[in-house]
């Protein structure tokens, strides 16, 4: 079809057509339907109420097309089409409001765009929706928004806590409506506050609100600037579980993960807490929650800090039909501490276990099928014992030699990280056991074509199974926390189950410490990027200039690492705090470790 535009038209025609393989007994069948979108020969004035009306709209159908383009790109044809129809119905409402520039500029491919849909060609429709369509609408977002102004608009208050009222059968939200009238008028007249943090309401490219956070000369984004929306369904999409329905969701923020949750999955049940008084309030100020608070599958709690602690523990202690879901900038902004460290180790090894779903079930069911003795057997043999434990930091180069003297005592164990393995043998150095954890394939690099012989392997159960198999000595299978299979298998057979904190590290200085050994020392261990290298085995400096801060290092200077090395390191001093009769040496280079004796 030929689609034109002139000043005096009074009628554009657009066929479109629901063209979706499938029988005619399915629900995928043909339906054609014309749709006439009226364009009067004068335009609106488009004055400044006209533009803050249009706004929304605007966003609306920019979010409406995203959709689509997504459902197209995954093949789901059947809710592509009806999105893309609720596209056409919108541009019937909008158009009589554009002017005349604006309609050629989101008319100009229309006419491919209705040929792909009725020919079915769903990756042109999404190509032009893309490139041509969303385009031009987020073009005239853009000019509107900036017509009237950046600054978000505090107007939805009295209506969300109406709505939250309104759903509030049982009462428990009465304290927290008060909690947020008297929190309100302090945000009302500014979109800057400042408390203890300095909170920042901004308006995205695509007309709606985000948060940004700033404490300590640092920032942080709350929902993405761009398009929250689309930032929320892609969260919604990776952390939904086909067999789960029931979610804990820590971190309300402005809503926008929630709503696609909910959106996601109509059994989905949402629970979400928030701890930040704050930015709660100003959520239910700038946001349009409606649709959220009334929804009946979702409950909110507003759980401060300081009270948060036995909460978490019931959310773990309770997690088997349900799944606790952490929104990582409501976790980075939390004040440091020992409930902000068990959260962040908790989001670590869900991440990472989440991340890897496949490759964990897949090692575990074939790792398992080796019948390896479990971990617990080495008990006896490290009780009492000197263990080092080598890891692949930079400052590993200059303990060769102490590896050498150390590796034919008696009363002296070592334990490698599988990672520096090859570099150890090629220094004729043979530790007594390699430690493996990690389940990516590129894991079987470490053991392969060389002589394993002389050591034994401890590996976790959802290790690299490839590896495992192809390590020659005598193999023995941990099992951790937080990976369900393990903790059943393990809780049946009452075996142990260690605490992972993320990484082959903390792993194995959880093990080792569980063994009751007579002292650790840690090799290696620089959780930093001592002499500008990330390994031992590195030759090129790394570029610290923008994505390192620093910390104290073991010689009391300075020395540049990385936050998720950071971590790390937070959560060895957090494992090591209480432990008692065991000494602990840190010999690396890098970050000074509390709780240990650091003799770099």
């Amino acid at each position: 079809m030929r689609i034109s535009v002139k000043n005096n038209v009074d009628t554009l025609i657009f066929h479109t057509a629901i063209c979706v393989a499938g029988t005619t007994n399915s629900i995928y069948r043909r339906a054609k339907s014309e749709i006439w979108l009226s364009i009067p020969p004068a335009r609106c004035a488009c004055g400044i109420e006209s533009i803050m009306n249009l706004i929304p709209q605007l966003t609306n159908l920019t979010e409406t097309i995203t959709s689509t383009i997504e459902y197209f790109r995954i093949q789901d044809f059947f809710h592509g089409n009806i999105t893309f129809n609720r596209v056409v119905n919108s541009l019937n409402q909008l158009l009589p409001m554009f002017t005349d520039e604006e309609i050629s500029l989101v008319t100009d491919n229309l006419g491919t765009i209705l040929n792909a849909q009725s020919e079915a060609d769903y990756v042109l429709l999404a190509d032009m929706l893309e490139i041509s369509l969303l385009t031009s609408v987020k073009s005239i977002l853009e000019t509107r928004i900036s017509t009237d102004g950046s600054n978000p608009k505090p107007e939805y208050l009295n209506n969300n806590l109406e709505t939250l009222k309104n759903a509030d059968n049982s009462g428990k939200y009465t304290s927290l409506i008060t909690l947020i009238q008297e929190n309100s008028a302090k945000y009302i007249s500014s979109f800057s506050t400042q408390t203890q943090y300095i909170y920042n309401v901004e308006q995205t490219n695509i007309g709606v609100p985000t948060l940004k956070v700033t404490t300590n000369d640092k920032s942080v984004y709350y929902h993405s600037n761009v398009n929250p929306f689309s930032e929320g369904r892609m969260l919604a999409r990776y952390y939904a579980k086909p067999d789960t329905y029931n979610y804990n969701v820590f971190g309300f923020g402005f809503g926008y993960h929630i709503k696609a949750l909910l959106e996601s999955d109509r059994r989905f049940r949402i629970n979400a807490i928030e701890t930040n008084i704050e930015v709660l309030t100003m959520a239910f100020i700038y946001i349009d929650l409606a649709d959220i608070l009334s929804n009946d599958r979702f409950s909110l709690e507003y759980c401060p800090l300081d009270n948060f602690a036995d909460s978490f523990k019931n959310l773990l202690n309770n997690s088997e039909n349900s799944s606790l879901l952490i929104h990582y900038p409501s976790l980075v902004t939390l004040e440091d501490g020992v409930l902000k460290q068990s959260l962040n180790n908790y989001f670590i090894n869900f991440s990472s276990m989440y991340s890897q779903e496949k490759y964990l079930n897949w090692n575990f069911y074939y790792n398992m099928k080796l019948n390896s003795r479990p971990a617990d057997t080495l008990k006896d043999n490290f009780k009492s014992k000197d263990i080092i434990y080598v890891a692949a930091g930079p400052s590993l180069n200059y303990y060769f030699d102490y590896l050498a003297k150390n590796m034919a005592s008696s009363n002296t164990i070592i334990i490698c990280a599988s990672t520096i393995y090859r570099t150890l043998l090629d220094k004729n150095i043979i530790p007594d056991y390699v430690i493996m954890t990690d389940a990516q394939d590129n894991m079987i690099s470490h053991v392969k074509d060389i002589d394993t012989t002389g050591s034994s392997l401890i590996y976790l159960s959802t290790a690299c199974s490839n590896a495992v198999a192809a390590f020659n000595g005598d193999k023995y299978i941990l099992f951790q926390y937080g990976y369900e299979p393990a903790e059943n298998y393990a809780n049946k057979n009452h075996l142990s189950l260690i605490e992972t904190g993320g990484s082959v590290s903390t792993s194995a200085i959880d093990l080792i410490l569980r063994f009751n050994c007579k002292s650790l020392t840690t090799i290696g261990l620089d959780l930093a990027y001592t002499d500008n290298k990330s390994h031992s085995y590195d030759t090129k400096n790394v570029d610290t200039s923008n994505h390192c801060i620093y910390v104290k290092s073991v010689k009391g200077e300075s020395v540049p690492t990385t936050n998720i090395l950071n971590i790390y390191r937070k959560w060895i001093e957090n494992r090591i705090k209480d432990v008692k009769n065991i000494k602990l040496v840190n010999m690396s280079h890098g970050a000074y470790i509390e709780g240990m004796e650091n003799v770099g």
